[in-house]
This record gives structure tokens, C-alpha cells and sequence, in this order.
């Protein structure tokens, strides 16, 4: 199986999976501290991170078998962007949770001890790690529907 047939199979379940976590996390830090949004916060964050990466190397692999000066080049360097800025917005929470894992508390080490800036700066890596994954999205259909990029 090529590499050309696995980035557009992989892309669909970090999409879902980072989309799901921070939903799940904005609504646990504004709404309602609920035990199981933490379920639906780290355990698809981490499964849609691991997917992005994926996505990522075979999308990167792909971009060497195109012409290299297209027009779609702003496009694409604007898809690869945002892809690699996905793994590091939602790595950077991923690695904060990590890093927290062993302080006592009742719920969640990172969400729970968020006071003040720290509580909206996570909020604010939520939002823009979804805003960046819809962008990226974006982006990859518009590569493959307008510009027909790796459509056989």
C-alpha cells in the first residue's frame, strides 16, 4: 500500500478525535466539571495527536511527489502549517498533562489546578488547536477539491 492512499485515510480521525477533546475540555473548564469529560479530553487528544502525526509524515512523504512549483503552493505550504502547528498546540497539552500526572488532586491535575491565566491559557490552546485542525481541514479539501492534489 502507498503512502499516497494512507494520508487521505488518516486525516479523518485526528480531525475527529482533537475536535472531540477540546469540546470535551472547553465544556469541563466553563460548564461542568464532570469525571467523564476528562475521559472524552485526554484519551482522544492523545489518540488524535498519535493520528496527526501519522497524517502528518505521510502528508509530508506525499508533497515530495508533487511538481515543485505549483500553483496551489501557498495553499499547500498553508496546509502544512497548520498541521505541524496542531501537533505542537495540542503536544504542548499533552505534555502538560504529562508532566502533572503525579500531583494529588481529586479530578485532574492540569484542568483542575488551572487558576486564573493558566486556566484560560489552556482554554485558549483548546481553541485555537480545534481553530487550527478546521483550518488545516480546510485547507487539505480545498488541495484535493479545487486543485485535484494526489487524485487519481
Amino acid at each position: 500500500m502507498s503512502l499516497t492512499i494512507l494520508h487521505p485515510a488518516t486525516v479523518h480521525f485526528p480531525i475527529g478525535l482533537l475536535i472531540l477533546a477540546s469540546l470535551s475540555g472547553l465544556y469541563y473548564l466553563t460548564i461542568q466539571a464532570r469525571k467523564e469529560l476528562l475521559v472524552l479530553t485526554w484519551w482522544p487528544m492523545l489518540a488524535g495527536w498519535g493520528t496527526c502525526l501519522v497524517s502528518v509524515f505521510t502528508g509530508i512523504f506525499d508533497q515530495g511527489k508533487l511538481p515543485p512549483d505549483p500553483p496551489y503552493a501557498r495553499l499547500l505550504d498553508t496546509h502544512v502549517s497548520t498541521g505541524l502547528a496542531v501537533l505542537l498546540v495540542y503536544g504542548i497539552l499533552l505534555f502538560q498533562r504529562w508532566s502533572n500526572r503525579n500531583k494529588a488532586t481529586v479530578g485532574d491535575p492540569v484542568l483542575d489546578s488551572a487558576r486564573g491565566l493558566t486556566r484560560l491559557w489552556i482554554g485558549f490552546l483548546l481553541v485555537v488547536g480545534a481553530g487550527l485542525v478546521i483550518w488545516a481541514g480546510w485547507s487539505g479539501g480545498q488541495l484535493v477539491y479545487k486543485w485535484g492534489v494526489n487524485v487519481r
